[in-house]
């Protein structure tokens, strides 16, 4: 009774991998549409479109709009409802907000012609590209950001607005003789906005059910923190305070406030604190600083004739000042002190908690555990001075990117600008919520827009509701390509395409496709001239000089450069040393020990034996007990044979061993290989120890498998004396290169370069005796023919004892049928002597 699926995967020989889930369609139905669940608001529709890069987003715009305008039958609301539930969300993004198709459409088409005007003019929201925010908070004003009507047009269109607000209402009705709801929507004979025992309980209400709406679409603060009353709508919202509590404390804390019976007001000033504090000197207790709101933007309280004379000093100073409309009272400053037995006793009753999301105090300017919040606390906020910009600091320094203002008209977003650009932060969030000219549901959809085009995660399937999901065109891919394009290589004489004029192309087409009578055509002779037996070497010529062009760029060669002289380096921590069992203290071993140690490494050794396996290291590594900065290993200077595999240097058996060791004791410090004359890197160096050479083609490989925890490849000379050894240590701290040798005359470095073009010639042909090893395979089979075709005087097949002898006899023997004079020499070859004495034996 549920859904069928099936999976299908397919794997593919390149490493691309393809993956897709069927699923059973939908039974067919009768038409009838069920119900579409609501809405975060209506009367508003957003399309949400993102891309990964900004051109990729007007493409997608410009595909979804020639989509809609060839089926004008979709609904807005099921076009919004697939694009927020069937596409994937990337970087750079775009909202378009309407009230109807025509509103999003010229959205859609503003972002798909790129015009800023038009955008601008349009109910379109668009981001140069998402950033990474870090964490949320939440902003709650103080009195000043109230206007008469707040809220009520919202509480019309969005249902968790409006049962949020009903909730505050009936929490604030035993302590006001006012209903919320009448004084929001203006009901005659309703108090208003004109006294802080109103304005103040009615602001909390607006601000606690407008976090209920960031939060209904998927918006949840890591903080809060509130300027002023703000702070309890901010312990609202934290589960401090209860609904019930914040709205006793709201409602007793203003009704204290205008209870007072002084008279005073609060005046914002453009200047820093320090020179506002200078000036308040004379004027003693009778002003204050009652708020810090930003780098220069400073609000002082206090009493009538006091604010008006540091007005005057202000204007004669000229510095920019207006007075805080509708403050009839001297929060923040001495005028208060009564009230601390006045909220004593009103708040005794409150229990606060521990929150759900952090609490930072603009009173005390530190994080508030919750159960702090008692009634002294609520003292303390109406006496101190709210440290806003101190607060902001420290949320910017703590990793909060994202600062939304929950409030009716944003108040506090430039003062966060500045603050944080002050601290020396740049691109920070900062988003409103209403406005006093814009409170509907276009307000609300265009301020989740912006936050979640800046990279605020916002929940569309939750703003949307519901919906029928609409056919959608697919993403408008860009289509780099990356595998490389076939080109044709022209030979020096030309052909089509190269510039070549019309009658030399026509002659090499002849050419190319054996036209014999088109060849006669273009070299306007006679057809029956001998072209049959010369077309077909031209063509040949032709196709070994393409051939020959496009290969010579595919040769490489192996080379080693001078690598800068680095400054003396020092080591630190412990450095693991691993060396073959009865090696330490001697020849390089010991010199390495010596010149790690000289370095600033504390160095520990570890003696490996030539059997010691896979676990046994693993076991004798998790005994170290001491986290390592860097493990360096020697083991590849044992050359002997492994016992049963004569053909598998215990050095390179034992390297395996211990880079797969190092993972199964989870030690990620960088693995340094050392070596010695496995490489030949200077000038007239000969390779001296080929069976260490196994070592670097492993180490290669472990680099790619285990780039997390691979140091690199170090070739040391046979006498590592004080120079060598601090050029090593060098190598060992960092310098940027993971494949190095170091000598006498310095460090050299593994590079890569395009080997010279080969000269053009005569083809090779041997002068002497041709060695071919491993002559019994098909390649050397296929070689010795070669060389004997190309007139070698003598072929010697080299060859291991045993059958494989009998087959470099057979080879032989199928030559010398061909007239070359073949020798077949059988032997162990493992090593340079048995080498030296296969050559002495050829002569």
């Amino acid at each position: 009774e549920r859904v069928r699926r099936a999976g299908v995967s397919s794997f593919g020989m390149s490493g691309t991998n393809v993956h897709a889930i069927l699923e059973e369609p939908p039974a067919q139905d009768d038409g009838a549409r069920p119900p579409v669940p609501a809405g975060l608001v209506t009367g508003a529709v957003p399309w949400v479109v993102s891309a990964r890069s900004a051109d990729g987003r007007v493409a997608q715009a410009a595909r979804l709009a020639a989509h809609l305008a060839a089926r004008p039958e979709l609904a807005p609301g099921d076009v919004a409802w697939s694009l927020a539930t069937t596409r994937s969300v990337f970087e750079h993004r775009a909202v378009m907000v309407g009230t109807g198709p025509q509103d999003l459409t010229a959205g859609l088409a503003a972002l798909a012609a790129g015009e800023p005007a038009r955008i601008a003019a349009s109910g379109l929201v668009a981001s140069a590209a998402a950033a990474d925010l870090r964490r949320t908070v939440f902003v709650f004003p103080g009195q000043g950001s109230q206007w008469a009507g707040m809220g009520a047009e919202l509480a019309g269109v969005c249902p968790v607005f409006a049962a949020r607000l009903a909730e505050c209402g009936r929490a604030l009705a035993p302590h006001v003789d006012w209903d919320l709801a009448d004084v929001i929507t203006g009901v005659p004979g309703a108090p208003g906005l004109e006294t802080a025992d109103v304005v103040q309980p009615v602001l909390w209400a607006v601000m606690v059910s407008l976090a209920a709406v960031w939060q209904a679409a998927g918006v949840t603060p890591d903080a809060v923190v509130g300027h002023s009353q703000g702070e309890i709508a901010a312990a609202t919202v934290a589960g401090i305070l209860s609904l019930d509590d914040a709205a006793r404390v709201v409602a007793v804390r203003s009704r204290a406030l205008s209870g007072l019976g002084a008279v005073g007001g609060m005046v914002s000033v453009v200047m820093p604190e320090g020179r506002v504090r200078e000036l308040l000197g004379r004027w003693g207790e009778s002003l204050a600083v009652a708020a810090v709101n930003g780098p220069a933007a400073i609000v002082v309280s206090g009493e009538p004739g006091a604010l008006a004379e540091f007005e005057a000093e202000l204007s004669a100073r000229h510095v920019m000042r207006w007075r805080v409309p509708e403050s009839d009272f001297v929060a923040h400053s001495a005028g208060v002190e009564g009230l601390a037995e006045v909220l004593a006793e009103g708040l005794a009753e409150i229990s606060p908690g521990p929150g759900r999301a952090a609490f930072y105090s603009t009173a005390l300017s530190r994080w508030m555990d919750g159960p702090e919040l008692d009634a002294g606390y609520w003292f303390a906020n109406v006496r101190q001075t709210v440290r806003f910009a101190d607060a902001v600091r420290v949320l910017w320094d703590e990793e909060f990117g994202a600062f939304i203002e929950v409030s009716p008209h944003p108040t506090l977003e430039l003062a966060v600008s500045d603050t944080v650009e002050d601290a020396g932060g740049s691109a920070p969030v900062v988003s409103g919520t209403l406005h006093r000219e814009s409170a509907g549901a276009a307000q609300v959809l265009s301020v989740l827009a912006r936050a979640w085009a800046r990279g605020v995660p916002v929940d569309w399937a939750a703003v949307v509701g519901g919906g029928q999901r609409a056919d959608l065109p697919t993403y408008a891919f860009a289509r780099q390509r990356f595998w490389p394009r076939a080109r044709t290589v022209l030979a020096a004489g030309g052909g089509p395409g190269d510039g070549a004029g019309p009658a030399e192309e026509r002659f090499w087409a002849a050419v190319d496709g054996g036209d014999v009578a088109g060849l006669s055509q273009v070299l306007s002779v006679d057809g029956g001239r001998p072209f049959g037996e010369v077309l077909p070497v031209l063509a040949s010529w032709r196709r070994r000089e393409r051939d020959r062009l496009v290969t010579e760029g595919w040769r490489y060669r192996v080379c080693w450069g001078p690598v800068s002289e680095p400054d003396p380096a020092r080591l630190t921590g412990e450095w693991l040393v691993v060396v073959p069992a009865g090696r330490t203290g001697r020849d390089v071993a010991g010199a390495c020990v010596a010149a790690l140690e000289a370095g600033g490494a504390a160095v520990r050794v570890a003696e490996v034996a030539a059997a010691a396996g896979r676990e046994a290291l693993a076991g004798l590594l998790g005994d170290l007990g001491v986290p390592v900065a860097g493990v360096v290993s020697l083991l590849a200077l044992d050359e002997g044979p492994v016992t049963g595999l004569p053909v598998v240097a215990a050095g390179l058996a034992g390297t395996l061993a211990l880079v797969q060791a190092l993972g199964d004791a989870r030690i990620d410090a960088p693995l340094w290989v050392l070596t010695c004359g496995a490489v030949a890197a200077g000038p007239g160096e000969v390779l001296a120890c080929p069976v260490q050479q196994q070592v670097w083609g492993l180490g290669r490989v472990a680099s790619l498998e285990y780039p997390d925890r691979w140091g690199g490849l170090v070739d040391v000379p046979p006498v590592l004396d004080g120079r060598a050894g601090a050029r090593l240590v060098s190598v060992l701290a960092g310098i940027g290169e993971d494949q190095v040798a170091v000598r006498g005359g310095g460090i050299f470095a593994r590079r890569l370069s395009r080997a010279p073009r080969l000269r053009a010639g005569q083809p090779w042909v041997p002068g002497g005796t041709v060695l071919v090893t491993g002559g019994t395979g098909a390649v050397g089979g296929r070689v010795a023919r070669w060389v004997a075709g190309r007139g070698a005087p003598r072929v010697v097949l080299a060859s291991r004892s045993g059958p494989a002898a009998a087959g470099a006899a057979a080879q032989a023997a199928a030559l010398s049928e061909a007239g070359a004079e073949v020798e077949v020499i059988a032997g162990d070859i493992g090593d340079r002597d048995q080498v030296a004495g296969l050559l002495a034996r050829i002569g």
